[in-house]
Protein backbone atom coordinates (compact mmCIF):
# COMPACT_ATOMS: atom_id res chain seq x y z
CA UNK A 1 0.00 0.00 0.00
CA UNK A 2 2.38 3.05 -1.09
CA UNK A 3 1.01 6.66 -1.13
CA UNK A 4 1.74 8.81 -4.03
CA UNK A 5 3.67 11.99 -3.05
CA UNK A 6 3.16 14.05 -6.29
CA UNK A 7 3.85 17.55 -6.76
CA UNK A 8 0.41 19.06 -5.68
CA UNK A 9 -0.28 16.58 -2.42
CA UNK A 10 3.44 17.45 -1.93
CA UNK A 11 2.69 20.81 -1.71
CA UNK A 12 -0.14 20.65 0.39
CA UNK A 13 1.55 18.16 2.52
CA UNK A 14 4.59 20.62 3.46
CA UNK A 15 2.07 23.40 4.20
CA UNK A 16 -0.15 20.92 6.45
CA UNK A 17 3.43 19.91 8.70
CA UNK A 18 5.79 22.96 8.15
CA UNK A 19 7.62 24.17 11.57
CA UNK A 20 7.53 26.53 13.28
CA UNK A 21 3.45 26.54 12.87
CA UNK A 22 2.77 22.70 13.11
CA UNK A 23 1.45 20.94 16.22
CA UNK A 24 4.10 18.36 16.50
CA UNK A 25 7.31 20.35 17.02
CA UNK A 26 7.19 20.22 20.81
CA UNK A 27 7.34 16.05 20.17
CA UNK A 28 10.13 16.63 17.95
CA UNK A 29 12.15 18.54 20.15
CA UNK A 30 11.39 16.15 23.27
CA UNK A 31 12.26 13.20 20.99
CA UNK A 32 15.71 14.29 20.05
CA UNK A 33 16.49 15.53 23.58
CA UNK A 34 16.26 11.69 24.92
CA UNK A 35 19.02 10.78 22.32
CA UNK A 36 21.68 12.76 24.54
CA UNK A 37 23.76 13.75 22.09
CA UNK A 38 26.65 16.15 23.02
CA UNK A 39 29.04 16.29 19.30
CA UNK A 40 28.12 17.57 16.19
CA UNK A 41 27.11 14.72 14.34
CA UNK A 42 26.77 13.77 10.57
CA UNK A 43 22.87 13.14 10.31
CA UNK A 44 20.77 10.86 7.74
CA UNK A 45 17.12 11.84 7.88
CA UNK A 46 15.12 9.28 6.01
CA UNK A 47 11.75 9.70 4.67
CA UNK A 48 12.94 13.30 4.80
CA UNK A 49 9.54 14.09 2.78
CA UNK A 50 9.31 18.24 2.46
CA UNK A 51 12.16 18.71 4.72
CA UNK A 52 10.86 19.88 8.51
CA UNK A 53 12.29 17.58 10.39
CA UNK A 54 15.66 17.65 8.53
CA UNK A 55 15.46 21.33 9.14
CA UNK A 56 14.89 20.93 12.83
CA UNK A 57 17.51 18.13 13.26
CA UNK A 58 20.66 20.41 11.50
CA UNK A 59 19.75 23.34 13.65
CA UNK A 60 19.13 21.18 16.70
CA UNK A 61 22.21 19.71 16.87
CA UNK A 62 24.40 21.99 14.91
CA UNK A 63 25.31 19.11 12.28
CA UNK A 64 25.16 18.00 8.67
CA UNK A 65 22.31 16.49 7.95
CA UNK A 66 21.29 14.57 4.61
CA UNK A 67 17.92 14.22 3.89
CA UNK A 68 16.66 11.10 1.74
CA UNK A 69 13.18 10.55 0.23
CA UNK A 70 12.18 8.57 -2.87
CA UNK A 71 9.53 11.07 -3.93
CA UNK A 72 10.63 14.22 -6.58
CA UNK A 73 8.21 16.07 -5.46
CA UNK A 74 9.05 15.80 -1.86
CA UNK A 75 12.63 16.95 -2.59
CA UNK A 76 11.62 19.79 -4.85
CA UNK A 77 9.90 21.06 -1.64
CA UNK A 78 13.01 21.64 0.62
CA UNK A 79 14.88 22.90 -2.96
CA UNK A 80 12.22 25.50 -2.60
CA UNK A 81 12.65 26.53 0.41
CA UNK A 82 16.82 27.52 0.02
CA UNK A 83 18.04 25.44 2.70
CA UNK A 84 21.67 24.34 2.11
CA UNK A 85 21.15 20.29 3.40
CA UNK A 86 21.99 17.55 1.06
CA UNK A 87 19.71 16.00 -0.70
CA UNK A 88 19.38 12.60 -2.02
CA UNK A 89 16.85 10.89 -4.02
CA UNK A 90 16.69 7.22 -3.13
CA UNK A 91 14.17 4.88 -0.93
CA UNK A 92 15.53 3.53 2.76
CA UNK A 93 15.95 -0.15 1.04
CA UNK A 94 18.43 0.99 -1.21
CA UNK A 95 20.63 3.69 0.00
CA UNK A 96 23.55 4.29 -2.13
CA UNK A 97 26.30 5.60 -0.15
CA UNK A 98 29.26 4.02 1.55
CA UNK A 99 29.64 1.92 4.58
CA UNK A 100 29.41 3.87 8.14
CA UNK A 101 28.69 7.23 7.11
CA UNK A 102 26.55 8.73 9.96
CA UNK A 103 26.57 9.12 13.75
CA UNK A 104 22.59 9.36 13.49
CA UNK A 105 19.93 7.99 11.20
CA UNK A 106 16.29 9.32 11.99
CA UNK A 107 12.95 8.39 10.93
CA UNK A 108 9.61 9.79 11.57
CA UNK A 109 6.71 7.48 10.72
CA UNK A 110 8.49 5.77 7.90
CA UNK A 111 9.25 2.25 8.53
CA UNK A 112 5.49 1.51 8.13
CA UNK A 113 5.72 2.40 4.38
CA UNK A 114 8.66 0.20 3.30
CA UNK A 115 7.36 -3.27 1.66
CA UNK A 116 10.82 -4.61 2.85
CA UNK A 117 11.24 -3.76 6.34
CA UNK A 118 13.84 -6.24 6.92
CA UNK A 119 16.35 -4.77 4.22
CA UNK A 120 15.38 -1.48 5.46
CA UNK A 121 17.01 -1.53 8.68
CA UNK A 122 19.74 -3.69 7.66
CA UNK A 123 20.67 -0.31 5.29
CA UNK A 124 20.25 1.58 8.10
CA UNK A 125 22.82 -0.15 10.13
CA UNK A 126 25.28 -0.41 7.15
CA UNK A 127 25.19 3.26 6.82
CA UNK A 128 26.19 3.71 10.63
CA UNK A 129 29.37 4.71 12.01
CA UNK A 130 30.22 2.64 15.06
CA UNK A 131 28.59 3.50 18.29
CA UNK A 132 26.19 5.53 16.11
CA UNK A 133 22.15 4.99 16.78
CA UNK A 134 19.04 4.83 15.11
CA UNK A 135 15.83 6.61 16.07
CA UNK A 136 12.54 5.42 14.78
CA UNK A 137 9.28 7.72 15.68
CA UNK A 138 6.16 5.67 15.10
CA UNK A 139 2.95 4.53 16.72
CA UNK A 140 2.12 1.18 18.72
CA UNK A 141 -1.22 -0.58 17.96
CA UNK A 142 -2.41 0.54 21.01
CA UNK A 143 -1.37 4.49 20.37
CA UNK A 144 -3.40 3.89 16.78
CA UNK A 145 -6.59 2.66 18.43
CA UNK A 146 -6.44 5.81 21.08
CA UNK A 147 -6.05 8.15 17.72
CA UNK A 148 -9.26 10.17 17.95
CA UNK A 149 -9.54 10.06 13.96
CA UNK A 150 -11.06 6.75 14.25
CA UNK A 151 -14.11 7.48 15.24
CA UNK A 152 -14.88 8.91 12.11
CA UNK A 153 -12.75 7.18 9.82
CA UNK A 154 -12.81 3.61 11.32
CA UNK A 155 -11.46 2.02 7.50
CA UNK A 156 -8.27 4.18 8.93
CA UNK A 157 -7.45 1.79 12.13
CA UNK A 158 -8.00 -1.64 9.51
CA UNK A 159 -5.29 -0.35 7.15
CA UNK A 160 -2.94 0.85 9.73
CA UNK A 161 -3.23 -2.02 11.96
CA UNK A 162 -1.67 -3.96 8.76
CA UNK A 163 0.66 -0.94 8.04
CA UNK A 164 2.19 -0.58 11.20
CA UNK A 165 4.40 -3.16 12.19
CA UNK A 166 4.04 -3.77 16.23
CA UNK A 167 6.67 -2.49 18.28
CA UNK A 168 8.03 -6.31 19.59
CA UNK A 169 8.54 -6.81 16.11
CA UNK A 170 10.88 -3.53 15.55
CA UNK A 171 12.59 -4.71 17.77
CA UNK A 172 13.39 -7.92 16.78
CA UNK A 173 14.36 -6.72 13.02
CA UNK A 174 16.47 -4.21 14.61
CA UNK A 175 18.71 -6.56 16.42
CA UNK A 176 18.70 -9.04 13.71
CA UNK A 177 20.04 -6.62 11.67
CA UNK A 178 22.64 -6.28 14.65
CA UNK A 179 21.36 -3.43 16.64
CA UNK A 180 21.53 -3.69 20.73
CA UNK A 181 20.76 -1.51 23.48
CA UNK A 182 17.20 -1.28 22.12
CA UNK A 183 15.42 1.10 24.20
CA UNK A 184 11.72 2.21 23.82
CA UNK A 185 10.01 5.01 25.31
CA UNK A 186 6.73 7.08 24.71
CA UNK A 187 6.70 10.83 23.87
CA UNK A 188 3.44 12.74 24.75
CA UNK A 189 2.61 16.44 24.26
CA UNK A 190 -0.79 18.03 25.14
CA UNK A 191 -1.62 19.95 22.99
CA UNK A 192 -4.28 22.72 21.96
CA UNK A 193 -5.90 24.21 18.63
CA UNK A 194 -8.82 25.55 17.43
CA UNK A 195 -11.99 23.55 16.42
CA UNK A 196 -11.27 24.80 12.87
CA UNK A 197 -7.55 24.62 12.41
CA UNK A 198 -8.00 20.54 13.41
CA UNK A 199 -10.69 20.59 10.67
CA UNK A 200 -8.61 22.06 8.11
CA UNK A 201 -6.27 20.44 8.86
CA UNK A 202 -8.09 16.98 8.22
CA UNK A 203 -9.52 18.46 4.95
CA UNK A 204 -6.08 18.60 3.70
CA UNK A 205 -5.38 14.76 4.66
CA UNK A 206 -2.71 15.46 6.53
CA UNK A 207 -1.20 11.47 7.50
CA UNK A 208 -0.41 9.15 4.20
CA UNK A 209 -3.35 6.72 5.21
CA UNK A 210 -5.66 9.15 4.01
CA UNK A 211 -4.56 9.02 -0.04
CA UNK A 212 -5.60 5.03 0.87
CA UNK A 213 -8.98 5.78 1.47
CA UNK A 214 -11.40 5.95 -1.06
CA UNK A 215 -13.00 9.34 -1.64
CA UNK A 216 -16.53 8.37 -0.65
CA UNK A 217 -15.00 6.85 2.49
CA UNK A 218 -13.14 10.30 3.26
CA UNK A 219 -15.86 12.53 2.67
CA UNK A 220 -18.34 10.61 4.38
CA UNK A 221 -15.98 10.25 7.35
CA UNK A 222 -14.88 14.13 6.91
CA UNK A 223 -18.63 14.77 6.99
CA UNK A 224 -19.67 13.41 10.69
CA UNK A 225 -16.16 14.29 11.83
CA UNK A 226 -16.64 18.19 10.65
CA UNK A 227 -20.49 18.20 12.39
CA UNK A 228 -19.52 15.98 15.55
CA UNK A 229 -15.86 17.53 15.98
CA UNK A 230 -17.74 21.21 16.35
CA UNK A 231 -20.78 20.27 18.98
CA UNK A 232 -18.42 18.51 20.80
CA UNK A 233 -15.52 21.01 21.36
CA UNK A 234 -17.37 24.21 20.42
CA UNK A 235 -14.42 26.59 20.21
CA UNK A 236 -10.77 24.86 21.76
CA UNK A 237 -9.90 21.52 21.63
CA UNK A 238 -7.03 19.58 24.11
CA UNK A 239 -5.68 16.64 23.14
CA UNK A 240 -2.38 14.49 24.34
CA UNK A 241 -0.17 13.12 20.96
CA UNK A 242 1.84 10.15 21.58
CA UNK A 243 4.12 8.62 19.70
CA UNK A 244 6.85 5.67 20.20
CA UNK A 245 10.54 6.19 20.01
CA UNK A 246 12.59 3.51 19.59
CA UNK A 247 16.53 3.92 19.95
CA UNK A 248 19.30 1.65 19.00
CA UNK A 249 23.25 1.65 18.88
CA UNK A 250 25.17 0.10 16.33
CA UNK A 251 28.49 -1.27 18.27
CA UNK A 252 30.25 -2.65 15.75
Amino acid sequence: MNVNYNSGYARKYDHLWKFPESLYQPQLRLALQKLGIKQKPHILDVGCGAGNHALFLQNFFDGETIGLDASIAMLKQIKEKGTEIKLLRACGENIPLVHSVFNLVFMSYVLHQSEMKDRFISEVYRVLKRNGRVAILTSSHSQLRSDFIHQYFPRILEINRKRFPPLDEIKKMLTKAGFVNVNFSEISIKQEASVEEVIERIRGKPMSVFKLLSEDDFQSGLKTFEKKFRLKYKDKVAFKDSSSLIIATKLV
